[in-house]
């Protein structure tokens, strides 16, 4: 049962009241409804929120919550923000908690208020993902993301966009209005990371993975159920780790006292080298350190260590017993 907060409400009659002197107002709010989860676009309608919108600074807050206003659709008429979590209180309250919206505006010397009921949070409009596979893979990986029924709802519409590190997860159809087969549609979708030699390519790291759902869920994002996180030596969960992947080496050869450049190709290399940085990024050539000296997405070069003064004979190894190429580590420290 949906629970009106008497704070909200005595807000409510002051921003009201305020408002008339100023003579905005906001007429409707759509949609009224949204998770508790919070992400959900909220379009406030109304008349004279500023014809200028360069010089006027807008904020929404529905009760207690700031709702992000999103800068590039102000009008006069029109304000669009994103709300916030309101987890807490909802489970708090056992149930919907409905609450006043409020917007501010602010220009030289100016301030403007208006207010209107209400904006409803609720706990049972909350798209979750059960389930990721694969959970680790290089640049170009495919993944399906299966959610509970009905959360992704029938065309590829229904789900706004899925990112990776911050990098696109592309749907193979681009025809947003295509509809999906029947098993997509009410249980799964499938999604392909950018490629290493695209701007959307992800670099090597453990990441989360946003959904961001659309239809009647106006962009709200997909929880993650906790069984599909995985926890990192340092404790941080991650839903997918992108790692590296080797194509070529050359030179095949090079002298035991080390100083060839050896370059490496492939995908998901370090797109540049972090000196003293988070990031590290090791490199053994014959079993010694190959010290990195430049980096690209699908490139790395790294100069060979000498191995006489490694092993003090200053015979070379036979090279059936040495590999190339033991091995390419990209982590964080303290991994």
């Amino acid at each position: 049962m949906a629970t009106l907060i008497c704070r909200e409400t005595i807000m409510l009659i002051m921003i009201a009241l305020s408002h008339l002197a100023d003579g905005i107002s906001i007429s409707r709010i759509e949609p009224s409804y949204g998770s508790s989860a919070g992400g959900t676009r909220v379009t406030l309608f109304g008349n004279d929120f500023g014809r200028d919108k360069y010089n006027t600074e807008y904020s929404v807050l529905i009760g207690a919550y700031p709702c992000t206003v999103l800068e590039y659709y102000p009008s006069h008429t029109q304000v669009v923000c994103r709300t916030g979590s309101a987890q807490v209180e909802v489970e708090e309250a056992g149930g919907d908690v409905r609450l006043s919206v409020a917007l501010v505006m602010k220009q030289p010397g100016l301030v403007h208020q208006a207010a209107a009921c209400c904006f409803t949070y609720s706990r049972n409009l909350q798209p979750y993902v059960q389930r990721i596979r694969p959970q680790a893979g290089p640049p170009g990986s495919r993944l399906r993301l299966t959610g509970e029924p009905d959360s992704f709802g029938a065309t590829t519409r229904d789900v706004l966009q899925v990112e990776v590190g911050g990098g696109l997860c592309a749907f193979d159809d681009g025809d947003g209005d295509a509809e999906l087969p029947l098993s997509q549609a009410l249980r799964s979708l499938e999604c392909q990371l950018g490629d290493a030699a695209g701007e959307e390519s992800v670099a090597t790291g453990s990441y989360q993975v946003d959904v961001r759902m659309g239809g009647g869920w106006h962009g709200a994002p997909a929880s993650m159920r906790p069984d599909v996180l995985v926890y990192a030596r340092g404790g941080a969960p991650f839903a997918f780790q992108v790692h590296p992947e080797l194509a070529s080496v050359s030179p095949a050869e090079g002298s035991t006292l080390g100083g060839t450049h050896v370059t490496i190709t492939g995908k998901g290399f370090p797109r540049e080298l972090a000196a003293g940085g988070a990031l590290r990024l090791h490199v053994h050539v014959g079993g010694l350190p190959c010290t990195p000296v430049r980096t690209s997405s699908t490139l790395l070069v790294c100069s060979t260590s000498s191995q006489q003064a490694a092993d003090g004979s200053g015979q070379a190894p036979e090279s059936s017993e040495l590999p190339m190429v033991r091995d390419v580590v990209v982590g964080e420290d303290g991994d």
